[in-house]
């Protein structure tokens, strides 16, 4: 179940066919946990696959059993995350902003995720074009 966790943020085609294969499993918690990894792939426009649709939806119509909710769940939250549209992190140049630190010079994202939605809220030109 951790494994199938990890593929969210491992960018290999074959990942596709191990979340498909692990759709079709019995174990309720190997369900969830490949939901949960398209679910999370699909924040991504370059891991996202919306050809596992079919398989997910089959999750949610056979798995009608009460230890089968946790699996359901998930296959529903990884549907709503394939339909939102995808979501890049700006340029933080286009916003006239200084790219925020983290620890050892990292990319701060949460602190650019903050200064993207304060210019959002300001009206900043680049991202009304974006939206």
């Amino acid at each position: 179940v951790a494994a199938l966790s990890a593929l969210a943020e491992i960018d290999d085609p074959r990942v596709r066919d191990v979340l498909q294969t692990a759709l079709a499993s019995d174990d309720p918690g190997v369900l969830a946990a490949a939901a949960g990894a398209i679910a999370a792939r699909a924040v991504d426009s370059g891991r996202r696959d919306p050809t596992l649709v079919p398989a997910l939806a089959d999750v949610i119509e056979r798995r009608k059993g009460p230890l089968d909710i946790e699996a359901r769940l998930a296959a529903i939250d990884a549907l709503g995350a394939l339909a939102r549209p995808t979501v890049t992190a700006p340029d933080p140049g286009q916003l006239g902003a200084d790219v925020p630190q983290g620890k050892g010079g990292a990319l701060d994202e949460s602190a650019l995720w903050r200064g993207v939605a304060a210019a959002a809220r300001d009206g900043h030109p680049a991202i009304a074009a974006a939206v």
